[in-house]
Parts: C-alpha cells; structure tokens; sequence
C-alpha cells in the first residue's frame, strides 16, 4: 500500500475523510472547517483526487494598554490524496462546501478509459 493511501486510510478512521462507494456513485466527503472556496484546490489527477486548501492567519497582540505591539501570521495547508474508482464519469462532478464539509460527487460509468488530470470548481 503506498505512503499516500495510508494516510488517507489513518485519516478516514479519524473522521476527517469519508469515501461512500455504490453502483451509481462515489461521494468523498472532506472536513475543512475554516476555509473558504476561494481557498481550496480541486484536482482530479488520473485515479486521484486531490484536495488541497490554504490560507493566511493573523493574529493581534495587545498590551495593557490596549495597543498592538505584534501581529503574527501563519499559513494553515491540508492536502489530501484518494484514491477513487476508475469508472467514474468526469464530466459528471459536483463539488459543494457547506458549514465547513466540502462534498465531492462522482457519476459511475461502466466504461474505463484512461483518466486524464481534471480540476473541479465549487458551486
């Protein structure tokens, strides 16, 4: 199993990833509390799908006074790689983000063509 996989697989058991397979569809399911649309990367890259997000934080400092005496900022990223089903129809992808829980849908299909990289937009 590669390195990749298995961190996808310690991260599903601890809630952050849910991968839902059947007949007609894959749903991924990806916690990213924080981020906004404009933040996040969606990739389809042959039988991956890559969730990327990133943004800035700033943090204000207050003496007794009440005045600034520091503004520190930091970058928060999460990355994820998972794998998904070769038969899923690339022209049928939906992404929403909503209260924090960004869902990815995938159509299945029985045809099982190479896949080619695809980014996906949020509606």
């Amino acid at each position: 199993m590669s390195e990749l996989r298995r961190s996808f697989y310690k991260d599903n058991i601890s809630g952050k990833v849910k991968v839902v397979n059947n007949k007609k569809e894959c749903i991924v399911t990806v916690a990213l509390q924080g981020f906004s649309e404009q933040e996040i990367l969606i990739k389809l890259v042959h039988d991956n799908l890559e969730i990327s997000a990133q943004h800035s934080i700033t943090n204000n400092s207050h003496n007794e006074d009440n005045k600034d005496i520091a503004d520190k900022q930091s970058q928060e990223k999460i990355k994820y790689t998972i794998a998904v089903p070769i038969n899923i129809d690339r022209n049928n992808v939906t992404a929403q983000l909503e209260n924090g829980l960004l869902t990815v849908k995938f159509s299945r299909i029985m045809d099982q063509t190479p896949i080619e990289p695809k980014e996906i937009s949020i509606d």
